[in-house]
């Protein structure tokens, strides 16, 4: 993060004179990106061959505990965004339909590609023209919530390690939930991927290996859900940034829907 923000300050400050570096750096994510989509193709074949492996050793049984798994993602999920929406609007007064209006086209992208990174591109078009947010808070902000704190990872986080400390009778002792919180804090920062944030979780706190591929395989039945949740828990938190930075119009979230589905701005008096 300190790099990169370095790096942005210089290519700001060099102008016109860094294009040739800019256009090198454009590049490098594109490549970046297209190395991730081959990752993102071929990372959901491995849990279910474990979950095959699993079955084969005679363990199969054992998979029907998931749906514990799913439900309580499914549940947290919902309980979490609410209760964000609710707060939202009651302490700006805004109109919770509206909102959620507005949000939906990006939280429909993350639920169709189980992924919220996938909506950021729509998240800019949103933000500034349909949420009011001023262009240069919504340029900063966007880029820096992907690396920060992530909400939907932690859940998928919390949950796993819980539910396997139940499944092997272990009991849930004060030592072991400070290094949960703390390893939670550490691996949700900058949304990494889920199989890698399972893998060293459940390695430092020496849970079974089986238990890894078993719950990728449970985590791939709530992955859309969750990241609608994502990017629902995104919008809402960059309507409260950018009102405590003044670079929101909140009067946008304020009207009332009308019969085609817009929103009628405020009349002025």
């Amino acid at each position: 993060m300190i790099l990169s923000v370095g790096l942005g300050a210089a290519l700001l400050m060099l102008g016109n004179e860094a294009t040739g570096l800019k256009s090198l750096i454009g590049e490098a994510q594109r490549w970046a990106m297209t190395l991730m989509d081959i990752v993102m193709t071929i990372v959901p074949v491995v849990p279910f061959m474990s979950l095959f492996i699993s079955i084969a050793k005679g363990s199969g049984a054992e998979l029907l505990n998931g749906w514990e798994f799913i439900v309580a993602i499914y549940v947290s999920a919902t309980i979490c965004g609410l209760v964000k929406l609710v707060m939202v609007c009651l302490k700006y007064k805004v109109n919770a339909r509206v909102l959620l209006q507005k949000l939906k086209p990006m939280i429909g992208t993350a639920f169709a590609s189980a992924n919220t990174i996938t909506m950021l591109r729509q998240e800019y078009d949103i933000s500034e023209k349909e949420l009011g947010i001023k262009p240069e808070f919504s340029s900063f902000w966007i880029p820096m919530s992907q690396a920060m704190l992530n909400p939907r990872s932690t859940l998928m986080l919390v949950i796993p390690p819980v539910l396997i400390l139940k499944y092997t009778n272990t009991p849930i002792s004060t030592s072991f939930m400070l290094a949960l919180i703390i390893l939670v804090l550490e691996l949700s920062i900058a949304n990494p991927g889920t199989t890698g944030g399972w893998s060293i979780l459940f390695a430092s706190l020496a849970f079974p290996a089986d238990y890894v591929g078993m719950f990728i395989t449970y985590k791939l039945a709530c992955a859309n859900y969750n990241a609608a949740y994502g990017a629902l828990q995104m919008g809402l938190e960059q309507i409260e940034a950018a009102h405590k930075s003044n670079a929101i119009n909140l009067d946008r979230l304020r009207a009332a829907p009308s019969g085609t589905g817009t929103t009628e701005e405020p009349a002025s008096h």
